[in-house]
């Protein structure tokens, strides 16, 4: 009941606020609430285990021409797997005309570098290196972990990454 309070205390805050806002549903573990405010995007899921992620989205402002309409599609894939590093899958759990996000030594570094091997396994078992790759429902079962605690372990992964690019 905690969840709903906190999502309703929530929406009201926005309604009080003025700020639009649009009910979603993505997951089948949670609700997202996406906020447009200026220059921003908010992506708000309320989860059912209780915890709430956060994801912001920055605009530079910037305007493209419409010539940019034909880049969006070239940019981006089509499979919502492509998004996340799941690319570095192998042989049979690899999907169709995957674009990789990292190459696996990049995260394999990253794993060596700052995880324990708990973190490790997560990270093996949710973005399928190496090995089949899991719901997330399997990875909190399997670990006894959270959706807020894997995406912590996944954004430390990726910003060792970014950082330590050349």
């Amino acid at each position: 009941m905690d969840n709903f309070k906190n999502m309703n205390n929530f929406l009201n805050d926005l309604k009080e606020n003025k700020i639009h806002f649009r009910l979603n549903k993505i997951r089948s573990e949670s609700i997202t609430v996406e906020v447009a405010v200026p220059r921003q995007r908010w992506e708000i899921d309320f989860m059912e285990d209780g915890t709430i992620n956060v994801e912001k989205f920055f605009s530079d402002g910037t305007i493209y021409a419409d010539d940019e309409l034909k880049l969006l599609f070239n940019e981006f894939p089509d499979n919502e797997l492509d998004y996340l590093p799941t690319n570095l899958m192998e042989g049979d759990n690899k999907p169709n005309n995957v674009r990789p996000m990292f190459e696996k030594d990049e995260v394999v570094t990253a794993m060596n570098a700052i995880l324990n091997e708990r973190e490790k396994n997560i990270i093996i078992d949710s973005w399928g290196i190496n090995s089949k790759l899991l719901r997330p429902e399997d990875v909190y079962a399997k670990y006894n972990t959270t959706n807020k605690e894997m995406r912590v372990i996944q954004r430390r992964v990726i910003n060792y990454i970014i950082l330590n690019r050349k």
